[in-house]
């Protein structure tokens, strides 16, 4: 008994002591499965955990993982979110796969990965995976103009787009930046 009310008291703290931030879920969710096994079902182990039903299950699928995954959350290189996000993917070859490609990425990136290869199988995660974690750029700030047109002046726009094959609102930005070169004014 003393072992048992040993388990509960470190997954007590574990699961509700304060801001610690936990990386080895595995382990937890061994702890949690015992737990479970004790008390007989997954609720009365989350009603003595103090904790829902929901979040102790999706602890204990942890251990549904590859074991090459788990000892990737183990070690820290895959957060929690992740982790759990990752048995969507089947079979558990691909979540081996994205595993590697996600671990120690900030979750956000991950979840972005782990959501592309869960509607693109087929595509080539690694190249997905590059254009996420490449350097963010700061978006270029673009203002809308609203031009009136006649009709013929529309049409002299259109038939000179197609012959530089342009759209008008190209053709009319490029005008406007030759016009603004010309006048050297600053962008």
């Amino acid at each position: 008994m003393k072992n048992e009310e040993k388990v509960l008291a470190e997954l007590f703290v574990d699961l509700k002591g304060g801001k610690k931030k936990i990386h080895n879920w595995i382990d937890i969710a061994t702890k949690c499965k015992k737990v479970c096994k004790m008390y007989g079902s997954t609720r009365m182990a989350a009603e003595k955990l103090g904790v829902s039903y929901q979040t102790l299950r999706t602890i204990v699928s942890l251990l549904q993982l590859p074991k090459e995954v788990q000892q990737r959350v183990k070690r820290g290189e895959i957060l929690y979110d992740a982790a759990y996000r990752l048995l969507m993917l089947k079979p558990p070859e691909k979540q081996v796969e994205v595993a590697k490609i996600i671990a120690n990425l900030p979750s956000h990136q991950a979840r972005q990965i782990i959501h592309f290869a869960k509607v693109s199988p087929e595509s080539d995660l690694g190249d997905f995976a590059k254009r996420v974690t490449q350097k963010e750029s700061r978006p270029e700030r673009l203002h809308v103009a609203v031009i009136p047109l006649h009709e013929e002046t529309y049409k002299k726009l259109q038939n000179y787009g197609r012959a530089e094959d342009k759209s008008v609102e190209k053709l009319i930005m490029g005008i406007v930046n030759e016009w603004l070169d010309r006048r050297q004014v600053v962008k």
